[in-house]
């Protein structure tokens, strides 16, 4: 899944509390993707493993904001890159 925003509790928190959507986390917590990556909450940028407690799955939540931080300099995060080995894939 990739989605702008970040769903409600996963690296969501500003100031002015979490800021992430509610519904998100709900629809995550249904369909237990297999990774979630999102951005706009800048200071929040990295990863975490959410684990479902009724399948025991997990989905990994990355937050990959790009700029490091608001003031004039505006540094620019490396990419996050990942390897996902999917059951079943490979040659046909």
């Amino acid at each position: 899944v990739m989605t702008h925003g970040p769903p409600f509790g996963v690296r969501d928190e500003e100031r002015a509390g979490h800021i992430g959507d509610e519904h998100m986390l709900d629809a995550d917590c249904r369909a237990q993707p297999l990774v979630h990556c999102f951005g706009h909450v800048h200071p929040q940028r990295g990863a975490s493993r959410l684990r479902h407690q009724d399948t025991g799955k997990s989905t990994l939540f990355f937050n990959a904001a790009s700029i490091q931080n608001h003031d004039a300099r505006g540094e620019v995060a490396p990419p996050i890159v990942f390897d996902l080995e999917l059951i079943g894939s490979g040659p046909e």
